[in-house]
C-alpha cells in the first residue's frame, strides 16, 4: 500500500499510464523518462494551489524516474523532499536533497531530477516576474543580468528552516480547508515572506548588492516607507511597493 498523496483534494493531475503522464508533463515543458520496469510502479500525482505569483504543491512519481526541465520554463523552483533523498542537478552542480537540504533552481541554470523511489516532495514554484519585481523594488533599478540563486539550502537552521516551516503550515491549512483558505491579504503576506526571504537571505548574484543598499538607507528613506505603510494599512501592499515609495 502507498501513502495518500498530500493535497489530494487540490488535485491537478493523477495517472498511472506512462503515455498519459509523459504527455501531461511534456505540455508543462518537462521531459519525463523511466525504465520499462519502473513504468509498472508509476503513480504520477501533482496536487497544489495556484496563488497570484506562487504555486504551492505536492509532487510524486511513484517510481524511479528522470525529469528534465525544458529551456522554456522561466520559473524558480524550491524543492523540499519529504522523506527519501532525491538527486538534483542544477547547472553543473549535483545535490543530494533530503529533509535537511532543499534545492532552489534558477531557470537560467537548467534542472535535472533523478529519483530512486517515489520522488515525493513539496514544490514551491515562483514566477520570474514576481521575483524580478521584488528585486527591482529593493535595488531601485532593473537588474542587468538574470537572477541566479545558489542551488543548495540548509533547512536545519535560520531562514531555510523558517521557509520550510512556512511551507508545511501552508500545506496543512490547505489540507484542512480543502480549498484556498486565505484572503488576499494573507496570500500576499505568504508570497512576500517567501520572496523576501530568498532575495534578502539566500546566496545569489545580487545578495551583496542588496545588503549594501540596505546599509545605505537614510532616515528620510525610512520615513517615506513608514508614511506609505501608515497610509495603506488596509491594503495588501508588497515590499516592492514600499521600496518604490521610499
Amino acid at each position: 500500500s502507498r501513502p495518500r498523496p498530500l493535497l489530494d483534494r487540490q488535485r491537478i493531475f493523477r495517472s498511472r499510464q506512462p503515455d498519459e503522464a509523459r504527455e501531461f508533463l511534456r505540455g508543462k515543458q518537462f521531459r519525463f523518462d523511466f525504465s520499462q520496469r519502473a513504468a509498472r510502479e508509476l503513480d504520477l500525482a501533482i496536487n497544489g494551489i495556484y496563488l497570484p505569483g506562487t504555486f504551492v504543491g505536492y509532487i510524486q512519481y511513484g517510481s524511479p524516474a528522470e525529469i528534465r526541465a525544458e529551456p522554456a520554463r522561466t520559473d524558480y523552483w524550491l524543492q523540499l523532499p519529504i522523506c527519501e533523498p532525491i538527486e538534483f542537478t542544477v547547472g553543473r552542480e549535483c545535490i543530494t536533497c533530503d529533509p535537511r537540504h532543499a534545492v532552489l533552481s534558477s531557470p537560467s541554470s537548467g534542472l535535472l531530477i533523478r529519483t530512486k523511489g517515489s520522488g515525493a516532495r513539496f514544490n514551491i514554484s515562483l514566477t520570474g516576474s514576481a521575483l524580478i519585481r521584488q528585486l527591482v523594488g529593493l535595488l531601485g533599478a532593473t537588474p542587468a543580468t538574470p537572477l541566479e540563486f545558489a542551488p543548495s539550502m540548509d533547512l536545519t537552521a535560520g531562514y531555510g528552516r523558517s521557509l520550510a516551516q512556512a511551507v508545511r503550515l501552508a500545506v496543512a491549512d490547505f489540507e484542512r480547508a480543502g480549498a484556498t483558505p486565505w484572503d488576499a491579504a494573507t496570500t500576499n503576506l505568504f508570497e512576500q515572506f517567501v520572496v523576501s526571504r530568498l532575495l534578502l537571505s539566500h546566496p545569489s548574484n545580487y545578495l551583496d548588492l542588496l545588503r549594501r543598499r540596505e546599509r545605505s538607507l537614510a532616515p528620510r528613506d525610512l520615513r517615506r516607507a513608514l508614511d506609505y505603510m501608515h497610509a495603506n494599512l488596509a491594503a495588501p501592499i508588497t515590499i516592492a511597493d514600499i521600496a518604490e515609495a521610499a
